[in-house]
């Protein structure tokens, strides 16, 4: 071990020592007596060999090298007074020479903080007390795009090797801050050249192993990551390149991996995910059973999506939200009774970056409390009662992005006014010339699930007084079809068609959705491939519980499927016939989830021998971006049956017209329905 690297740890010793014995001699100066003053002799002698100690390895450790040399002259020599100073402050207390004692103690302070600051300057760079922090490492955004050196290399160095080598200590002659540090190298010679095939020296120093002296960064400091090492022998491979981008690079798999865990999601919501610790997942079930929509935004993100839309909303809706209020970033209330009264419950959502408020009965004195929500990047009032006094609200919304008011009383003319000055906000208004202002929006659909055993009731809904028309058979519903005039019983599978009707208004979109009865009880489900260790569910009861998976691919009810086609087996209650089964799935393309593309079912009686009675081809998936649920049904012959085997194929890479093309896909389920 070389003796001056004890300097860093010894110095604080007459620092710390000396400074109490001044403070005990301050403390003691009315009410001496023969205990006091040994105390204070007694430091001073500790203060004044621990300064020789620290002056010796400080002396050691300044010849190594590595040291800015005005600096270190400076440290060395008002080290040496300090140390002269104190010996001679030991001899006047035991010579008791009072008038000249507390004179030079003040001196002895002042050199201690002057030496001090030379040495903390040395160690840290001038002007550390007192100059701005630096600005925190964000990481990078787009990996492909980043400047290799700049963005990816250079951070490396900033955090493990410019603690020894920056302006003020020169180890080795080498300075590792910037590009013309690297490319003049130090006391060894150039750092990145290598000469007759060998390889630099800078990926030799890196490559030693730990316990050789030329090692870096040296032992006792913080080492590189595999990662980080592969990263800078990627780069100096690649002719050690200062302007280059990573996609002009070539990229091994594995390379491509690293480079990509690189990326950092700097947006509002990507630096709140990392502020906030993770929710327990009990208390997600908790907020579900009281029939409340939350989904987590990614698989592993602590940030949240609730869905409120369409529901007869109370307070205890909101209350029951407020233990992870802050983690909440989506907000959809369209179609709710959500109202002024209730506007004051959004206060506690201070993280909403997006609020939709879509048909319910809100105005102006709504938009005041939103206001406050100063992280809304998207907020939609469409069909809502807020007038132009509401567009001096939103100038205060200074992360507004997006804006919806389609059939709201807002002007044109002020609208267009506010798109001027605010030109940081997307307006999306459509003026009521160019649709019908009476135009109704869609019916409410109420209900226990989508999947039921035996029944199931149906309530249609609308926030205004409507006439609601529905057919139960996919077809096309009119103003002649069933009237809406108490909850529908299903006794059946049906699809349920809805639209909403008013005599001299336009009436709404159909709204569909599909119903499935069970009519086969499910033993138990295996699996013949695994499915992806990210969309588990509950495991296999997942798929017979009668909870469909909503618009959301982080819903916990889907279970996931990548890299093969996947295969299920189901054993049923008794053998019996069957006929079909029905498959819920999503198309999701933005979240790379498809549909399946084709499914095969084989039947047995006995569970080893299998029979095929069906290949379905449901062919390629179209060019789309929507996010839908639906079912994919496989129908054949009845057979007897008390297995049956299923295999669905699905899109393994997104295809060609996807904006990224080539990436790994996923095909995602839940109910399994056999009849």
């Amino acid at each position: 071990m070389q003796i001056g690297h004890l300097h860093p740890l010894l110095v604080h010793l007459p620092i710390g020592i000396l400074s109490l014995t001044f403070l005990l001699e301050i403390f003691f100066r009315r009410k001496k007596s023969d205990a006091s003053e040994q105390i204070i002799k007694f430091s001073l002698l500790i203060g004044v060999l621990s300064a020789l100690v620290s002056l010796g390895t400080g002396w050691f450790l300044g010849d190594n090298g590595g040291y800015d040399e005005t600096l270190l002259f400076n440290h060395r020599w008002l080290a040496v007074a300090l140390t002269a100073c104190t010996l001679i402050l030991y001899i006047f207390k035991l010579k008791n020479f009072k008038k000249l004692y507390m004179p030079l103690f003040v001196i002895v302070m002042i050199l201690l903080g002057i030496t001090g600051h030379y040495g903390g300057t040395m160690t840290h760079g001038e002007d550390y007390l007192f100059q701005e922090p630096k600005p925190e490492y964000v990481g990078v955004e787009n990996v492909e795009t980043a400047q290799v050196y700049t963005e990816i290399i250079q951070p490396i160095l900033n955090d493990k090797c410019i603690s020894c080598h920056n302006q003020n200590k020169l180890k080795g002659g080498l300075l590792l801050t910037g590009k013309s540090g690297l490319l003049t190298g130090g006391d060894s010679g150039n750092l990145l050249d290598s000469l007759s095939g060998k390889t630099s020296l800078f990926l030799q120093r890196l490559h030693l192993p730990l316990t050789e002296k030329e090692h870096m960064p040296p032992k006792g400091k913080v080492q590189l990551t595999e990662e980080e090492l592969a990263l800078i022998d990627w780069w100096m491979t690649n002719e050690n390149c200062f302007d280059c981008t990573a996609e002009t690079l070539n990229q091994s798999p594995k390379m491509a991996k690293i480079l990509k865990a690189l990326e950092v999601d700097n947006s509002a919501r990507g630096k709140l995910a990392r502020r906030l610790e993770a929710i327990p997942e009990a208390w997600l079930n908790e907020i579900r059973s009281k029939d409340i929509s939350v989904n987590r935004i990614d698989v592993n993100s602590p940030l949240l999506v609730v869905n409120l839309s369409g529901k007869n909303l109370e307070k205890s809706d909101f209350s029951v939200l407020k233990t992870y209020a802050e983690h909440i970033v989506e907000l959809n209330l369209d179609y709710s009774n959500f109202n002024d009264d209730l506007a004051s419950q959004l206060s506690d959502f201070n993280n909403l970056t997006k609020l939709q408020l879509k048909n319910t009965d809100i105005s102006d004195k709504t938009i005041s409390k939103i206001s406050k929500l100063e992280k809304l990047e998207s907020l939609n009032v469409f069909g809502t009662s807020i007038t132009d006094v509401s567009l001096k609200e939103f100038k205060s919304l200074k992360n507004l992005e997006n804006l919806y008011t389609q059939q709201t009383q807002i002007s044109d003319k002020a609208l267009v006014l506010f798109s001027e000055q605010q030109a940081s906000t997307k307006t999306k208004h459509i003026s009521d010339k160019a649709f019908s202002n009476s135009q109704l929006g869609m019916p409410i659909i109420t209900s226990k699930g989508d999947v039921f055993k035996d029944t199931m009731q149906v309530k249609l809904s609308n926030v205004f007084d409507v006439d609601l028309f529905y057919t139960l058979d996919g077809s096309e519903p009119d103003s002649t079809s069933i009237k809406y005039e108490k909850p529908i019983i299903l006794e059946a599978s049906s699809v349920l068609k809805t639209f909403s009707y008013k005599k001299g208004w336009t009436q709404s979109k159909t709204l569909t959705k599909d119903f499935r009865k069970a009519g086969i009880t499910i033993d138990s489900i295996w699996y013949g491939k695994p499915p992806s260790p990210y969309y588990l569910g509950s495991g296999w009861t997942t798929l017979t519980d009668f909870k469909q998976g909503d618009s959301s691919v982080t819903d916990p009810n889907w279970i996931g499927f990548m890299n093969e086609p996947a295969i299920l087996y189901f054993e049923l209650k008794t053998e019996q016939k069957v006929s079909q089964v029905a498959i819920s799935t999503i198309s999701s393309p933005m979240d790379f989830a498809f549909l399946p593309t084709a499914a095969t079912v084989w039947v047995s009686k006995n569970g080893r021998n299998y029979k095929k009675v069906k290949y379905q081809d449901y062919g390629k998936a179209e060019p789309n971006l929507e996010n839908r649920p639906m079912y994919r049904d496989v129908h054949f012959l009845p057979t007897e049956a008390k297995y049956i085997k299923l295999k669905l194929n699905y899109t393994l890479k997104n295809p060609e017209w996807h904006p990224y093309p080539g990436k790994n896909s996923k095909m995602l389920i839940d109910e399994i329905v056999i009849n």
